[in-house]
């Protein structure tokens, strides 16, 4: 009798799904050559609403005052700037029609009291 024997290998497949995407790469105005005392920093975090497709930038100032901020693409160009009045502690701020940029890393930057913060991201589609 001629047995025949099968062997079932199971497949992996890496599905990519196509949707738009942020993805934070690093934060920092500029690095403390020392470990600081505690005390209060102004901080810049950006995420993404998928529902509306605008960006917001989480901001934690020192002191309230106007920020202005501009989004500069991977060629140094400028693509978006404006300016928003911020309170001391915690803001969020929306930058609308980002779905309309293309794929690539883009820098926020925003100059709050003479200061410059920035931070880096991503967009996929």
């Amino acid at each position: 009798m001629n047995n025949k024997f099968y062997t079932i290998l199971p497949l992996c497949v890496l599905l990519l799904v196509s949707f738009n995407g942020y993805s934070k790469v690093v934060t920092s105005a500029s690095l403390p050559t020392s470990l600081p005392s505690v005390e209060k920093k102004t901080t810049i975090t950006v995420s993404s609403n998928r529902a509306t497709g605008d960006m917001l930038l989480y901001i934690v100032a020192e002191k309230a005052g106007e920020a202005t901020i501009s989004l500069v693409n991977e060629s140094g160009s400028t693509v978006l700037q404006q300016t928003n009045k911020v309170t001391k502690s915690k803001n969020v701020i929306s930058l609308k029609d980002i779905q309309a940029l293309a794929e690539g890393t883009y820098t926020v930057r925003m100059v709050l009291h003479n200061q410059t913060f920035s931070t880096t991201f991503m967009i996929w589609k």
